[in-house]
């Protein structure tokens, strides 16, 4: 049980940089990764977090050659797969990768896969982003259909 408490207090920084990504200050959510970051080679299946945190920083700052590097080291842990948090957070980056890459198709269908994985969860984090993503990246492949939300079944316009 220390053990784990440990682990959860390594990736608290990692909720830091989200709020400040999400606030727009780039450069200060990379700064507040670093420790998460150095820390995460011993986090086991947690070092999710602190590395699909900084594939989205890097996507924001528009090194996508590192933030697709940051993707690939995030998938390699499986805590992503059954944690709805991580399933989020995990498709929300990949996301957004796709799209600033200019892979319309890819990034639709990373943000339908995530809303698709999220759709038996009892709690849906990330599900606004993805939606946003989904409408985005639809808009930008010629998929001009509104994307569905199954919990609340409506569309989303």
């Amino acid at each position: 049980m220390i053990d784990l408490q440990r682990r959860r207090a390594r990736v608290s920084g990692v909720d830091m940089a989200f709020a400040v990504h999400t606030a727009g200050d780039l450069g200060r959510a990379l700064q507040l990764l670093e420790r998460p970051l150095a820390l995460s080679e011993t986090m086991g299946d947690l070092a999710f977090w602190p590395r699909s945190a900084r594939a989205r920083v890097a996507t924001g700052m528009g090194r996508l050659d590192e933030a697709r590097e940051w993707v690939d080291r995030a998938a390699s842990g499986r805590v992503w797969l059954v944690v709805p948090n991580a399933i989020g957070l995990f498709h929300t980056a990949r996301a957004e990768l796709e799209l600033a890459l200019g892979r319309h198709d890819a990034a639709l269908d990373a943000a339908r896969t995530g809303i698709a994985a999220l759709r038996d969860a009892p709690y849906i984090p990330f599900l606004d982003e993805l939606l946003w993503l989904q409408a985005e990246a639809g808009r930008a492949a010629g998929d001009l259909v509104p994307p569905v939300d199954d919990r609340l079944g409506r569309q989303h316009e």
